[in-house]
C-alpha cells in the first residue's frame, strides 16, 4: 500500500485544451496504426487513430520537469497512484478527454474540474460515456480509491450542496477492454437527484444501465473510500466506508447495500478490464464542482 502524504491546500489549477477524439482511437489494439501529435517538446503525446482528421491539442504541463516515460498499458503497469505533485495524470488510458478537459494532479490529489456539462457531455448512463482515466488489470484484483468524491472549485474537501435535484459524482469505473462499447460497472460518491450525499452503484450492459444507491446522508462529507474486488469468476464485490485518513489497519469496510452486488446484470468482463476514475454530472444545474481523490491502490503492489 502507498504511504500517506500530508496534503496541501487546493489553490492550484490544471489547465488543458483538447479537440475531439473518438473513443475508438484510445483502444489499445489501434496502437499499430496510430500517429502522434504534440504541440511542443514539453507536451505529452496523445495517440490519434487513423479515423481522426482533426488535430488534438494535448494538455499543457504545469510543472517544468520534462515528461518521463509513460507506463505501457497492460496488467504489468503500475496501477497504484498517489497523484504526487501537480501536472497531468501519468500512465493512464483516457477516453473522451474533450468532454472533461481539466483533469490532472493538483497538490497531491486527483482533480477533475467540471464546469461545462452542455448536452450532458460528461454523463455515464445508458449509451452515454463520459471521460474515463483508467489502467488495465487482470482478474482477480483488489482496487481501492481513497477519499474520493466531490468538492467545490475553491476547496475539493468541501462538498457542494446546491438546492434542488442535482446529479454530481466522482468515483471508480470498471470497463471492458472494448472502450467503445457501453459495458461497465461503477461506484460513485455525490448527489443523486434529491438523494444527497450518497453512494451510487451502476451496471451498464450493451448501453442499458441499472442503478441504485445506499441512501441519503451515508457519505455526509461528499467523499468515501471505495473498494472493488474483482473475483476469479470475473464478478465484482463492492465495499465502501467513510474516508479513512489513517492507516489501513483502521479500515472498516461495508458491503454495498449489504451484499456487495451492484444492481442488474453485470457486463461480460474478459480476463482483463480497465479500472479507473470518472467524474460526471447530469443537467446544467449540477455544475460547477470538482471530482477529487487522495490516491488509488491495487493490492499487492
Amino acid at each position: 500500500m502507498l504511504g500517506r502524504l500530508h496534503r496541501r491546500s487546493d489553490n492550484g489549477r490544471y489547465r488543458s485544451s483538447a479537440g475531439r477524439v473518438s473513443i475508438s482511437a484510445l483502444v489499445l489494439t489501434a496502437l499499430a496504426s496510430a500517429t502522434l501529435s504534440t504541440d511542443s517538446a514539453a507536451a505529452i503525446p496523445t495517440i490519434l487513430g487513423p479515423a481522426d482528421a482533426q488535430d488534438l491539442r494535448v494538455a499543457e504541463r504545469l510543472d517544468p520537469t520534462p515528461p518521463g516515460p509513460v507506463d505501457p498499458p497492460g496488467p504489468t503497469a503500475q496501477v497504484s497512484d498517489d497523484f504526487a505533485g501537480t501536472g497531468p495524470l501519468v500512465g493512464y488510458t483516457t477516453t473522451n478527454p474533450e468532454v472533461l478537459p481539466n483533469v490532472g494532479r493538483v497538490n497531491d490529489r486527483y482533480r477533475a474540474e467540471l464546469t461545462d456539462n452542455t448536452r450532458n457531455r460528461t454523463l455515464h448512463f445508458n449509451a452515454a460515456q463520459g471521460r474515463l482515466d483508467a489502467k488495465l488489470v487482470s482478474f482477480p484484483f483488489d482496487y481501492t480509491a481513497r477519499n474520493i468524491g466531490i468538492g467545490t472549485l475553491t476547496n475539493s474537501q468541501n462538498a457542494p450542496d446546491p438546492a434542488g435535484s442535482t446529479f454530481m459524482f466522482s468515483g471508480v469505473q470498471v470497463h471492458t477492454t472494448d472502450l467503445a462499447a457501453a459495458d461497465s460497472a461503477h461506484v460513485v460518491v455525490g448527489h443523486r437527484g434529491n438523494t444527497k450525499f450518497t453512494i451510487e452503484g451502476k451496471n451498464t450492459v450493451n448501453g442499458n444501465s441499472r442503478v441504485n444507491d445506499v441512501g441519503a446522508n451515508t457519505a455526509p462529507t461528499g467523499r468515501a473510500d471505495i473498494r472493488i474486488v474483482g473475483n476469479a469468476d470475473r464478478t465484482l464485490t463492492v465495499y465502501w466506508q467513510p474516508p479513512n485518513l489513517g492507516p489501513a489497519s483502521n479500515d472498516d469496510w461495508q458491503l454495498y447495500r449489504g451484499s456487495g452486488n451492484l444492481p442488474g446484470p453485470t457486463a461480460a468482463f474478459g480476463p482483463s478490464v480497465y479500472i479507473g476514475l470518472i467524474t460526471y454530472a447530469y443537467g446544467s444545474g449540477s455544475v460547477p464542482f470538482v471530482g477529487t481523490a487522495d490516491r488509488v491502490e491495487l493490492a499487492g503492489e
